[in-house]
């Protein structure tokens, strides 16, 4: 490593990390990471950390810019961490995007043939107000997300990445909380009540469910009166807001988060206006959401990554699958409108409720059954109550951002079905799972990118696996 810290040099951009920077190196040959800057962009860089191994830096100036590089549309977009990629192209993305999954199975889960496995990434024909739901941090600095790696808040003057549901809302809360002179939450001295906003609007219905996140234990005086005040206004400002918009407001909730640290959401919940619930609709299948309930952010790439699931999932004959960590049975019902049996096991017993009235819903309690229960516990021992050889199963894995829990990877090495599609929001543990997979004796049949987050370095992954004879965990 020769390079010095405060030296500027000339780097031609050759790549990038998984969270966005671009690569280069220095005449000296070090490798050196900067933010901003994209494959084909030629800058003058200033080294402001050195590392064993490699370098970062920051533009001094873009000498020649990547033939992929745009103009962002958002002003703030430089300081907003909301999103990250608004000066690549689109189709670049989805390119990126692609190689983001293919470099992480071939270096970590050394799937050799990553690359002839992977489809291009299937993103969206316009790729804009995609957030149907969005988590705003409530600071004295206003309403907005957070800047990158910080907890400063940006307000946002328009976000064209969120429906716009989102931004009218945002302006009735800030009108609302001026003059009822209600506090924001501030990090540093842990004072102030409004801590989140929480917009969630269903893609079809227009409905939209609303929850302001407090910074305090009771949400009301004991006799049933919020603590605080104004709310009958609030409700009816961004009735008149949203209306402006296109939708209209489902229900008000008040949730109780007095606890210090990054969880948004507390277990204390309040309506005050409206309903607790919203519907929302994906490919004629209606589901039930209340305001704790999991359900992908993007509605219109939700039902790409659905239903590539469960194409792969109930083909050659196989008609008996096991959804793990099912959560609300999204993907279990989109399993029922194909398969004769489906059993969804999650270990959340409010998402087991909301799965079980989501399959009445749609028709489909004779064709799905739900287990509450850890899936490495469960799942052996249901499929010998059911008497279903293995070769006739298949098993859908979505499991949350860590990947699965190691002793699932076990049962399953154990049970051996016939199938495993895993859906995942991770390439580094999507690859490290798929490894052990592949040492129990399972082979990689197909792999596709979804994007669910344009904008940002985010991406999905749907995988087919198949068994083979070949090794043991």
């Amino acid at each position: 490593m020769t390079e010095e810290t405060g030296k500027p040099c000339q780097i031609d951009i050759t790549g990038m990390t998984h969270d966005g920077r671009g690569v280069g190196r220095t005449p000296d040959g070090v490798a050196v990471f900067v933010p901003g800057l994209l494959p084909g962009d030629r800058a003058l860089v200033w080294i402001v950390r050195t590392h064993t191994s490699y370098a970062e830096g920051a533009t001094v100036t873009l000498e020649e810019p990547s033939p992929d590089r745009i103009e962002p549309f958002c002003p703030d977009f430089s300081r907003c961490g909301g999103c990250s990629m608004q000066h690549m192209a689109y189709p670049a993305q989805l390119v990126w995007k692609r190689k983001l999954v293919v470099d992480a199975l071939t270096r970590i889960g050394k799937v050799t043939d990553a690359e002839s496995l992977t489809q291009p990434t299937l993103g969206m024909a316009h790729p804009m107000f995609s957030r149907y739901k969005v988590s705003l941090p409530v600071r004295p600095e206003g309403i907005g997300f957070f800047a990158r790696s910080s907890h400063r808040v940006i307000p946002f003057s328009d976000c064209q990445i969120q429906h716009p549901a989102g931004p009218a809302v945002r302006t009735a809360v800030l009108a609302w909380m001026e003059r009822e002179e209600i506090p924001a939450y501030d990090d540093t001295d842990r004072a102030g009540l409004v801590r989140h906003l929480v917009v969630r609007t269903g893609h079809l219905s227009g409905e939209v469910q609303v929850t302001l996140v407090l910074a305090c234990a009771d949400l009301d005086d004991g006799d049933g009166t919020p603590v605080l005040a104004g709310l009958p206004g609030l409700a009816t400002e961004m009735e008149q807001a949203l209306a402006d918009v296109g939708a209209h407001l489902s229900g008000l909730m008040l949730n109780a988060q007095p606890e210090p640290g990054t969880r948004i959401l507390g277990d204390t919940w309040l309506c005050v206006h409206g309903s607790e619930e919203i519907d929302e609709t994906l490919d004629g299948l209606v589901f039930r959401l209340s305001p704790a309930s999991f359900f992908q952010v993007n509605p219109v790439q939700a039902e790409v990554l659905y239903q590539t699931a469960a194409e792969w999932a109930v083909a050659d004959g196989i008609d008996t699958v096991y959804d793990l960590y099912c959560g609300t049975g999204t993907i279990s019902c989109y399993l029922a409108r194909r398969a004769t049996r489906v059993v969804g096991i999650e270990i959340e017993p409010s998402a087991i409720r909301d799965a079980i009235e989501n399959a009445m819903r749609n028709g489909l309690s004779d064709r799905v059954r739900f287990v509450e229960g850890r899936a490495e516990q469960e799942l052996e021992a249901l499929l010998e109550e059911s008497g279903i050889e293995a070769a006739n199963v298949s098993v859908v894995l979505d499991p949350p951002r860590r990947g699965c829990d190691p002793r699932l990877l076990d049962t399953l090495a154990r049970v051996h079905p016939e199938r495993i599609v895993y859906v995942s929001c991770d390439p580094s543990t999507l690859a490290r799972d798929l490894r052990r997979l592949t040492e129990a004796g399972y082979r990689v049949e197909q792999i596709q990118p979804v994007d669910m987050f344009p904008w940002t370095e985010h991406v999905e992954s749907v995988v087919l696996m198949s068994r083979s004879e070949a090794g043991k965990i």
